[in-house]
Protein backbone atom coordinates (compact mmCIF):
# COMPACT_ATOMS: atom_id res chain seq x y z
CA UNK A 1 0.00 0.00 0.00
CA UNK A 2 1.80 3.38 -1.02
CA UNK A 3 1.96 5.89 1.51
CA UNK A 4 -0.35 8.87 0.89
CA UNK A 5 0.94 12.85 0.60
CA UNK A 6 -0.22 13.34 4.39
CA UNK A 7 1.71 10.20 5.99
CA UNK A 8 5.30 11.58 3.78
CA UNK A 9 4.53 15.11 5.07
CA UNK A 10 4.49 14.06 8.61
CA UNK A 11 7.14 10.90 8.91
CA UNK A 12 9.72 13.62 6.36
CA UNK A 13 9.75 15.96 9.37
CA UNK A 14 9.53 13.83 11.98
CA UNK A 15 12.92 12.24 10.34
CA UNK A 16 14.64 15.54 9.55
CA UNK A 17 13.72 16.63 13.35
CA UNK A 18 15.23 13.11 14.93
CA UNK A 19 18.36 13.78 12.96
CA UNK A 20 19.14 17.34 13.64
CA UNK A 21 18.17 16.21 17.37
CA UNK A 22 21.00 13.61 17.17
CA UNK A 23 23.31 16.19 15.86
CA UNK A 24 22.65 18.35 18.70
CA UNK A 25 23.00 15.92 21.19
CA UNK A 26 26.45 15.03 19.89
CA UNK A 27 27.65 18.73 19.79
CA UNK A 28 27.27 19.23 23.27
CA UNK A 29 28.51 15.65 24.58
CA UNK A 30 31.56 16.97 22.37
CA UNK A 31 31.62 20.49 24.44
CA UNK A 32 31.61 18.29 27.42
CA UNK A 33 27.56 18.55 28.57
CA UNK A 34 25.97 15.64 30.88
CA UNK A 35 23.91 14.59 28.15
CA UNK A 36 21.49 11.54 28.26
CA UNK A 37 20.65 9.65 25.15
CA UNK A 38 16.87 9.33 25.22
CA UNK A 39 15.63 11.83 28.02
CA UNK A 40 16.46 15.65 28.93
CA UNK A 41 15.36 17.16 25.50
CA UNK A 42 14.50 20.24 26.65
CA UNK A 43 17.25 20.80 28.60
CA UNK A 44 19.50 19.73 25.84
CA UNK A 45 17.89 22.48 24.05
CA UNK A 46 18.39 25.05 26.32
CA UNK A 47 22.23 24.28 26.74
CA UNK A 48 22.18 24.41 23.15
CA UNK A 49 20.74 27.88 22.82
CA UNK A 50 23.72 28.77 25.61
CA UNK A 51 26.60 26.73 23.42
CA UNK A 52 25.46 29.16 20.59
CA UNK A 53 25.46 31.95 22.15
CA UNK A 54 28.63 31.64 23.70
CA UNK A 55 30.75 30.24 20.92
CA UNK A 56 33.74 32.44 19.34
CA UNK A 57 34.38 30.03 16.56
CA UNK A 58 32.28 31.70 13.43
CA UNK A 59 32.37 28.62 11.50
CA UNK A 60 31.33 26.39 14.84
CA UNK A 61 28.46 28.79 15.24
CA UNK A 62 27.20 28.68 11.47
CA UNK A 63 27.30 24.81 11.90
CA UNK A 64 25.26 24.67 15.72
CA UNK A 65 22.77 27.33 14.08
CA UNK A 66 21.96 25.23 11.30
CA UNK A 67 21.09 22.35 13.65
CA UNK A 68 19.26 24.86 15.72
CA UNK A 69 17.19 26.13 12.55
CA UNK A 70 16.88 22.72 10.98
CA UNK A 71 15.04 21.46 14.92
CA UNK A 72 13.16 24.35 14.82
CA UNK A 73 12.09 24.48 11.12
CA UNK A 74 10.64 20.81 11.19
CA UNK A 75 8.74 20.76 14.43
CA UNK A 76 7.13 23.80 12.81
CA UNK A 77 6.16 22.36 9.32
CA UNK A 78 4.70 19.28 11.16
CA UNK A 79 2.79 21.58 13.78
CA UNK A 80 1.28 23.17 10.10
CA UNK A 81 0.83 19.95 8.18
CA UNK A 82 -1.27 18.33 11.37
CA UNK A 83 -3.11 21.79 12.18
CA UNK A 84 -3.85 21.57 8.39
CA UNK A 85 -5.03 18.05 8.37
CA UNK A 86 -7.54 18.95 11.33
CA UNK A 87 -8.53 21.44 10.06
CA UNK A 88 -9.50 19.60 6.50
CA UNK A 89 -7.21 21.11 4.40
CA UNK A 90 -5.33 17.81 3.33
Amino acid sequence: MPLTWFEIAVIVPLVVCVHYLQQMKIALKVKGYPIQMFTGWRQDFRWFQELIEKETNEEAKIGYMRIYNGIRLSAVFLVVVLVMRAMGKI
